[in-house]
């Protein structure tokens, strides 16, 4: 099927092999961190103030992604929020941290996860070698999700985008995880939701794709990106994607 022989899968984490319960709405992590800074003194007016503060400064967290595939943390993207109220607080401030500690233990406590996806990962390993690359801002918060999910026992390779500065669809994000796992690109596959860094970031690079189609993220620059990012296969679930991984590797 192809002409270079498949030795490696990557995957995105959140909203690949790891969903959301159907109550989930980022709303209820932002509001755990306002009641925190709340909490500390600090006039940030009504949540809903800060909420919109907060969707403009993420914005342009992925604007930034995009154009020049660099990344931060959440810890620096609330230093930059309390700006817009007038307060200059280290990112490593013991209330930023608080803060972000908040988000996450919300975060947490609204995924779901199938235990089948590990059986069937470790299956896949049995003959190629497995990598995680995830946008995400929190390592500490991803880590422990992996960690009690048990991700983090049948991948050998796990690339953060706020620990290795480079965020997809960067192919620096994705070179770290192929160096990692000492695969050539062209011998490597991503599976991931987004179009706009997942499949057009691992496609630019060489490697193959899967693009698990969802409802489209609202703030995928689409205009920009379908007519580049065209994935090898489109499938509606990961069960699917397992179905082809299972059949080309």
């Amino acid at each position: 099927m192809f002409g270079d022989r498949v030795s490696a899968v990557t995957f995105d984490v959140f909203g690949t092999l790891i969903g959301f319960k159907d109550t989930f709405d980022v709303k209820k992590c932002y509001r755990a961190s306002y009641e925190v800074f709340v909490s500390k003194g600090l006039n940030l007016g009504s949540f809903d103030s800060f909420y919109k503060v907060c969707l403009l400064e993420w914005s342009k967290v992925l604007e930034k992604r995009f154009l020049s595939g660099r990344d931060t943390r959440r810890e620096n993207f609330y230093s930059y929020v309390l700006k817009s109220f007038g307060y200059d607080f280290n990112p490593n401030s013991s209330i930023i941290l608080d803060a972000t500690k908040a988000f996450y233990k919300v975060f947490a406590s609204e995924i779901k996860f199938s235990t089948e996806i590990l059986g069937k990962i470790s299956k896949l390993r049995e003959k190629v070698k497995i990598g995680i690359v995830s946008d995400f801002v929190y390592p500490p918060s991803l880590r422990e999700i992996l960690r009690k999910t048990g991700l983090e026992t049948v991948v050998d390779c796990i690339a953060i985008s706020s620990e290795v500065g480079w965020a997809k669809p960067s192919p620096q994000i994705f070179n770290v995880a192929l160096k990692c796992l000492g695969v050539d690109p062209r011998c490597a596959i991503h599976v991931g939701d987004r179009l706009d860094s997942d499949i057009y970031g691992a496609k630019k690079l060489g490697m193959k794709a899967i693009w698990i189609k969802k409802s489209v993220h609202p703030d995928e620059p689409l205009d920009q990106i379908r007519l580049q990012a065209k994935p090898d296969f489109e499938v509606n679930s990961i069960d699917e994607a397992f179905s082809i991984l299972f059949k080309i590797v």
